[in-house]
């Protein structure tokens, strides 16, 4: 045998050692990069279509602008999971769109000193009513306040007694930011002071916002690879550019791979709507998932708490934690919407059919109950469930990484020789050694429970030098990815007696 050290050794007596890192590559320690999109504020200091990376929630809204679309989506994403890396590309309000308006109308008859509760787009504001205050004067102090929250969607003015409340930005997202008085009630001490009513008309009520910012040139400002992009936007165009996005970076000469979380809020009935005639059937994308409609936490933030739990438990995660799956995890941050709110099971099974993630409420909080993507049919129309669960992709794509890692550092540049032939010195590959191989790879990711059953894989695998070409060796990798406990189906088949 013959060992070949890389380096020309010196013949006078010593010790010589070189570091060689070849052996310790792999995808192992890396740690993934989101992408955020949103619209910027023009109070922000980072122009639009710019890729910029986000050291902090400060940064944030000194780049995007305080309670600006991206800002808010950050901040939401950083809390979800503060070790993170997060980038974004800013876009620009659609300049002929509409900003989305709402009102309270306040009315006074002989008011009680007491406090106004108010939770906009998940924020509180606070009230203060003095005994004897009319409703014009409620209706000042409460637009004040709402302004006194500089980070909340939307600020507010008073006419008479009437408090308008518009959307920091033009566009169709701005009809998601749902305003709620006293949402915790009187068990948590929340209530109007005696002689004061608020009649609220939602945000969008007024004037729906309307339009949607053009993303081609922010996705084309995109460079580097993103495992998970947060999507504020869910309008027909929107998820269509981005299932091209996606479909482009899952090309074998491309490689970036990555997925998309978005989000979007709607009662029952409108989402059976949004899934048939403006949702795509895209296995790179996934919505972020709802346990009713009207959820307090705008879509944006939404999408990037869902991002970052996906970033978290299935991109960082530990091979073994990836295969099991994405399902019990939290929602940090996300707040639940009212109990009058909340999907029946039935409704929450059929939206799963039509590629809407699933969420359910626990002592407070939201949890993903399964994360799915959209893809529903193949390139025929016919019902397809390969790509059901997000987490399916996410596993093929660390197998493609990891495999590919350590394919480069065994045989990149190797002569290919004979079958058999004994060969000194010499880096080779043959489609036995490249079996040998690919055996050894499915048997670790196997022993993480990625995979199973490596007889029918080692069965189904085919390896061979090309025909035409003399420096290509192909493959078909055929991985029976695992399954996870999903469903539990018992049959209490009782007795009475003997």
């Amino acid at each position: 045998m013959s060992i070949n050290v890389g380096f020309t050794v010196p013949k006078d007596p010593g010790t010589y050692v070189r570091t060689d890192n070849s052996a310790a590559k792999g995808q192992g320690g890396a740690i993934g990069r989101a992408l955020c999109l949103g619209q910027r504020l023009s109070a922000g200091t980072v122009a639009k279509e710019l890729l910029r990376f986000v050291p902090s929630k400060a940064a944030a809204r000194a780049y995007f602008g305080v309670g600006s679309m991206l800002a808010r989506e950050i901040e939401a994403y950083m809390d979800a999971y503060p070790q993170g890396e997060v980038w974004a590309i800013a876009q620009d309000e659609l300049s002929a769109g509409t900003a989305a308006t709402g009102t309270i109308l306040v009315a006074a008859s002989g008011s009680q000193t007491g406090l106004i509760t108010l939770r906009i787009g998940g924020q509180y504001v606070y009230c203060a009513v003095t005994a004897g205050d009319a409703a014009n004067t409620i209706a000042t102090a409460l637009a004040a306040a709402i302004n006194a929250v500089t980070s909340l969607p939307v600020t507010a003015t008073a006419n008479t007694a009437t408090v308008t409340m518009t959307v920091r930005w033009k566009g169709v997202t701005g009809n998601s930011i749902v305003t709620e008085v006293n949402p915790l009630g009187a068990d948590a001490r929340q209530v109007l002071p005696t002689g004061v009513t608020l009649t609220v008309t939602a945000i969008g009520g007024v004037v729906a916002g309307a339009g949607a910012p053009d993303l081609d040139n922010s996705l084309a400002a995109i460079t580097g690879t993103y495992d998970v992009i947060v999507c504020p936007y869910a309008d027909a165009v929107s998820l269509d550019d981005i299932e091209t996005k996606k479909a482009a970076d899952w090309d074998p000469l491309t490689m970036k791979y990555g997925h998309v979380c978005t989000a979007y809020d709607a009662t029952y009935a409108n989402w059976i709507t949004f899934a048939t005639t403006i949702l795509q059937n895209d296995p790179h994308t996934s919505l972020a998932p709802a346990p009713g409609s009207y959820m307090p936490r705008p879509p944006w933030e939404r999408a990037g708490i869902f991002g970052a739990k996906t970033m978290a438990h299935q991109v960082d995660a530990q091979p073994g934690e990836l295969a099991q799956g994405f399902s019990g995890v939290e929602m940090t941050g996300d707040i639940p919407c009212l109990d009058d709110n909340e999907f029946t099971p039935t409704e929450r099974n059929i939206l799963l059919g039509y590629g809407i993630s699933s969420g359910y409420v626990s002592g407070g909080n939201v949890y993903i109950n399964r994360a799915r993507t959209t893809y529903l049919t193949d390139e025929s129309g016919e019902t397809d469930s390969s790509y059901y669960d997000q987490r399916t992709l996410f596993i093929l794509q660390y197998l493609n990484r990891a495999d590919k890692a350590a394919w480069q550092v065994k045989f990149q540049g190797a002569a290919i020789p004979d079958e058999n032939v004994d060969v000194s010195g010499v880096k080779i590959v043959t489609p036995n050694l490249a079996r040998g191989f690919f055996a050894g790879q499915y048997s670790k990711h196997r022993s993480s429970a990625l995979v199973r059953n490596i007889d029918l894989f080692l069965k189904n695998l085919e390896i061979e030098e090309d025909d035409d070409d003399p420096t290509q060796i192909n493959v078909i990798y055929p991985p029976n990815i695992t399954g996870w406990l999903a469903v539990s189906a018992w049959v209490n088949r009782f007795r009475i007696g003997g």
